[in-house]
């Protein structure tokens, strides 16, 4: 998150005043790349704050229970966020909060990898049957993995929420390792 401005300000500064072409693209470049990192410190900071609502803390409790609806709810909200990455970050700050424990993150997570593939869909729409196929593809291995991976939550050992000192680094590392 520290890094926004830095990156935003030389993402401005190449597009504005860097040579056309080459300059200007990276420029752009660096802007956009920069704007997601602000937007993704600005849903962190709010997801805190929602973090409060006792409703919210009510339900996040009622998805350790229910796995498939853990993932579900990740899936659907990554589709409509068009963003897995986004997810993560609410799913980091909710731990953070102490919303989430490790039962109830992981089918999420799961969910929100396989949520992500949409975009795909949308950027497949204009192309030929090739360009669906692969994204049914991507789709596929990502759905396939993940619901072998839920099934397994249950025989994973007792004490695996210990080897990650918190909630948020068990959603980055799932994440990675299952990507």
């Amino acid at each position: 998150y520290q890094l926004a401005f830095p990156v935003l300000s030389a993402g401005i500064a190449l597009f504005l005043w860097g040579r056309k072409g080459k300059t200007e693209a990276v420029g752009q470049g660096l802007l956009g790349f920069g704007l997601v990192l602000l937007s993704l410190k600005f849903l962190a900071g709010s997801a805190g704050e929602v973090g409060r609502i006792e409703g919210l803390r009510i339900l996040m409790a009622e998805l350790a229970a229910a796995p498939f609806t853990g993932f579900v709810v990740g899936a659907v909200l990554a589709a409509l966020l068009q963003s897995g990455t986004a997810v993560m970050i609410l799913l980091i700050a909710f731990t953070q909060e102490g919303l989430l424990g490790a039962p109830a993150v992981l089918p999420i997570v799961l969910g929100a990898n396989v949520g992500g593939t949409s975009v795909a869909f949308v950027a497949a729409s204009g192309l030929a049957a090739e360009g669906r196929r692969i994204a049914w593809g991507h789709f596929g291995m990502k759905a396939a993995g993940a619901l072998l991976l839920l099934l397994a939550i249950p025989l994973a050992p007792a004490g695996y929420q210990e080897v990650f000192p918190d909630g948020q680094h068990l959603v980055a590392w799932l994440h990675t390792l299952f990507n």
